[in-house]
């Protein structure tokens, strides 16, 4: 009886590891990463977000703003970065 409840507890572990490998998006030597993306069309700007966890995305979020002037992509990043790393509690 044992033998087949750790035969059991192993095929549950594997089938973890292989989620876990399957979720890994980098390096999970990298253990704590925000990324950001900024596009733009006519009237928006949109940030786009990602909280990476080592190796994995454990969080996103996209924030939407409306163009004002001609402004740059990297304007819209200096306004978006610390509105979402309050948000989220970034420590990255």
């Amino acid at each position: 009886l044992e033998f087949e409840q750790a035969q059991l507890c192993k095929e549950k572990l594997d089938a973890l590891e292989k989620y876990a490998a399957k979720s890994t998006v980098v390096s999970n030597q990298l253990t704590n990463i925000d990324v950001y993306s900024v596009s733009m069309d006519a009237e928006f700007g949109y940030v786009n977000y990602l909280q990476v966890i080592e190796g994995a995305i454990v969080q996103s979020y996209t924030v939407e703003i409306k163009k004002k002037l001609e402004e740059e992509p990297q304007d819209f990043l200096h306004i978006a970065i610390p509105e979402i790393r309050s948000l989220f509690g970034s420590t990255s």
